[in-house]
Formats: structure tokens, C-alpha cells, sequence
């Protein structure tokens, strides 16, 4: 009777031991446990601002627009989640600089102070432009022939240092691309600088027959790209601009970047 007991008490044993080590499988040393806790920790989520800048970005758009969801992409990738809010432009801004969120974008890399920020990318992007209404002519090149003429532009907007820095201009200021578009079909102003693809989008919603009434000028303005920029008062940027810049090299290396953008209307102005 003691014998058949204990052979029954050791296979109990033995069956809860292999079942407890099917279920929680013991690592082979303290190095293996510590990876396992490291692997099993959440990742932050990582807060962006951004604006209203159609078709690049919008509340109203497929999956926030071409960049809100190219950054998502690159983010899954690096193994982030992202909070993305939409905020006016120079709140977006502020955010970041007061620490309220981890990063900011679409940016452009020439107009980062790298002093003050680190960033992710670069994305496709259309041209900078001065667009006119069709039939007008301009003496530009160069900046001092449109002294005589009014130039709109976005408040808060950088465009281009050599642009921003002309004070002799006559600047007409407008708090949104689309204020600013609407002038110029106005006639409250006779050119404005703007993103070609923004001036196409836009000039779509305003109905039938508008991009007929507004060209570029040629050359461009300025050939741009555009980036997720990390303010450098966050301990946690050195870490999310490498990892996302990562991400986004992967992309473009396999043109995922190129079609998104091509998709969402990123184009040029016609010669």
C-alpha cells in the first residue's frame, strides 16, 4: 500500500511539474529573464502635434493624410504607437518646446535650429511656389523684381531664409493657406508663396474651374522635404529620430514613401 502511495504522489508530481514548465518555460539564466522583462515592458506612446495642412495632413482626411499615415507606418515599424494632435501651427509648435508633446511635424529640415531639435525622415514633398492668377506676369526671378508687387503669406510660416529675411517685401499676412489662397482669387493680392500640392488641393474644393485660375511661377521657389522634428529638451529624442529615421529610410528604399505620396497628389507644376 506505502509503495503504490508514493508512486502515486511522484507521477502527480511529475505531471504538475511538466504541465507548470509547458505554461511559464524557465529561461536558461538571469540574462534571458532580464531580456524577457525588458521584451514584455509597453513601449510610451509617443505624442506628435501637427496641423491642418491638406493633402499632406487634416483631420478630415484618409487616415489624417499622406504623412500622418506614413509616420504611423514608420512608428509600427520601430514598434511605437503614436498619438497624433491637430493643432494650429504655432501651438503645434509650442507644444513641443514646453515639453507637452514628444515631437512635431511635417517640418522642414533647413528651418530646424539643430540646437533645439533632432528629427525623422525626410518625406516627399511638392515644390514652394509663387502662385499668380493665370495670364499675369512678374519679373522673377529675382526678389527684387516683385518689389512692387503683394505677396501673400501664412503668419508663423517659414519659407525661405532669403524670402523671410526681405522686409523691404510688401507682405500681406493671412492665418491659414486657404485665407490666403482666397485673396489671391480676390485680386487682394498678386502673388502668394505656397506648397504647390496645398494650392492643387485647395483650388479642388473650391469647385469647378479654380486650379484653371491660378499658375506658378517658374523657377520654383524652393525644392523642399519634410521631417518629424524632436525637440532636444526630451531625454527620449536621440532614441525616437533614429528609430523612426530607420523606418523611413526602409521606406523609401522600397518606394512605399514615393507611391503614398503620389497617391495623396504630391505633384509638381507643370512646365
Amino acid at each position: 500500500m506505502g509503495f503504490w502511495s508514493t508512486w502515486r504522489r511522484a507521477c502527480l508530481f511529475m505531471l504538475l511539474l511538466s504541465v507548470a514548465m509547458a505554461l511559464d518555460p524557465w529561461p536558461s539564466s538571469a540574462e534571458d529573464r532580464s531580456a524577457e522583462a525588458r521584451a514584455a515592458e509597453p513601449r510610451p506612446v509617443v505624442k506628435l502635434t501637427t496641423l491642418d495642412w491638406p493633402p499632406y495632413c487634416g483631420p478630415s482626411l484618409p487616415d489624417g493624410g499622406y504623412v500622418c499615415k506614413a509616420v504611423r507606418l514608420a512608428a509600427a515599424k520601430a514598434g511605437y504607437a503614436v498619438e497624433i494632435e491637430f493643432l494650429p501651427w504655432n501651438r503645434a509648435v509650442e507644444a513641443v518646446l514646453l515639453g507637452e508633446a514628444d515631437g512635431y511635424f511635417p517640418e522642414y529640415p533647413s528651418d530646424l535650429d539643430p540646437g533645439k531639435y533632432l528629427y525623422a525622415g525626410p518625406l516627399p514633398a511638392a515644390p514652394l511656389v509663387f502662385a499668380s492668377l493665370a495670364g499675369k506676369t512678374h519679373a522673377w526671378p529675382p526678389l527684387d523684381g516683385l518689389k512692387g508687387a503683394v505677396i501673400g503669406v501664412v503668419r508663423g510660416y517659414r519659407n525661405t531664409e532669403e524670402f523671410d529675411a526681405r522686409a523691404d517685401l510688401n507682405k500681406d499676412y493671412s492665418d491659414t493657406d486657404r485665407q490666403n489662397l482666397e485673396k489671391l482669387l480676390a485680386g487682394r493680392t498678386d502673388l502668394i508663396v505656397i506648397d504647390w500640392a496645398v494650392c492643387n488641393f485647395l483650388l479642388g474644393e473650391m469647385g469647378e474651374g479654380q486650379r484653371g485660375r491660378v499658375t506658378s511661377l517658374s523657377p520654383v521657389l524652393d525644392e523642399k522635404t519634410l521631417v518629424v522634428a524632436f525637440g532636444r529638451n526630451n531625454p527620449w529624442s536621440p532614441e525616437l529620430s533614429r528609430a523612426l529615421g530607420k523606418a523611413f529610410q526602409e521606406m523609401k528604399e522600397t518606394g512605399e514613401l514615393e507611391r503614398m505620396a503620389a497617391i495623396a497628389g504630391i505633384i509638381r507644376p507643370r512646365p
